[in-house]
């Protein structure tokens, strides 16, 4: 059984070095997920 659920968490002191590590992940084939679409399509999909 893979492990699909993969997590990052970062702090950073200000947006261009939050973005570059974002941007490193990616290229890396790190999936990154939008919470919030997610939530409303779970919510559409439960009704």
């Amino acid at each position: 059984m893979t492990d699909n659920n993969r997590l990052a968490v970062g702090l950073f002191s200000n947006h261009q070095d939050a973005e570059s590590a974002v941007k490193e992940l990616q290229k890396s084939g790190f999936l990154m997920k939008n919470k919030a679409e997610e939530a409303a399509v779970h919510e559409a999909t439960i009704g």
